[in-house]
């Protein structure tokens, strides 16, 4: 995956949190590594939410339907 260099400014407290927690664990070896983990929490939050919505679209006639004698402990 490519990587594209990025500016941006964060209150001094979030540059203390991302240093201890590079401290704390030590798998991340730069701020970019922290930052891209907190990016990828957020992205499986926002796809949670989506999957959320998406199931609750679920038209529930469906559970009436006949799945070949399947029950829901056979899934």
């Amino acid at each position: 995956m490519a990587s594209v260099r990025l500016q941006t400014t964060l209150p001094e407290e979030d540059i203390s949190f991302i240093s201890s927690y590079k401290t704390l664990h030590k798998d991340y070896k730069s701020d970019s590594s922290v930052i891209s983990y907190a990016l990828n929490l957020l992205k499986e939050i926002e796809l949670r939410k989506q999957y959320a919505a998406a199931n609750s679209e679920i038209d529930h006639d469906l559970g009436v339907l006949d799945f070949d004698g399947l029950t829901s402990e056979d899934w």
